[in-house]
């Protein structure tokens, strides 16, 4: 006779798969940290804490499209890793080991626009930033 986690276990995998089946495209699946669902073309990755929202996060993922426009920003600035949001917001981090210097005029960690043109812009005062540092 099975136990509660492993009927538990195999209920999820069960929704799991039916949010795989109504999204293709999407893998999902559930782990320690809840629930999660990984674009095939791209590897974008949604997190929720249940299916339903899940099934929201999957539904407001930016589109593929986008991911050409990140490819894009990473071949020019390769020292960040950049996302885009599902609220549409632009983000990039800093690669490797920085130390942020929380200094008028210091370089920046990470830095957020709302539109990939002004991260750009971000990115390159960075750049100068940077330059400057050196």
């Amino acid at each position: 006779m099975a136990g509660d986690g492993e009927l538990i276990g195999r209920a999820r995998d069960m929704i799991a798969a039916r949010i795989t089946a109504d999204h293709p495209g999407w893998q999902a699946g559930h782990d320690l940290y809840g629930w999660h669902a990984s674009r095939l073309d791209d590897g974008h990755t949604v997190r929720a804490t249940g299916p339903n929202g899940l099934r929201a996060m999957i539904g407001t993922a930016p589109p593929f499209v986008s991911w050409s426009v990140i490819g894009e920003i990473r071949r020019a600035y390769p020292g960040w890793h950049i996302w885009r949001d599902p609220t549409g917001w632009w983000h990039a981090r800093r690669r490797g080991n920085f130390r942020e210097r929380h200094s008028p005029g210091a370089p920046l960690y990470a830095v957020h626009a709302s539109a990939a043109a002004l991260l750009r812009v971000r990115l390159a005062e960075q750049e100068e930033l940077d330059r400057a540092e050196d």
